[in-house]
């Protein structure tokens, strides 16, 4: 049994990933947007 601070510090670490994992793709994504953007060369 790992008791009720178990289980909090359980949820505490999937919330944490979840951030993480989220924050990281979002800049994955803005980066490579960003990176499109610089190659267009028509300027639009």
């Amino acid at each position: 049994a790992i008791g009720s601070a178990g289980y909090l510090g359980v949820g505490l670490m999937v919330l944490v990933i979840g951030v993480l994992t989220a924050a990281t793709s979002h800049a994955t994504v803005v980066a490579y947007l960003s990176d499109i953007d610089m190659r267009q060369p028509d300027g639009s």
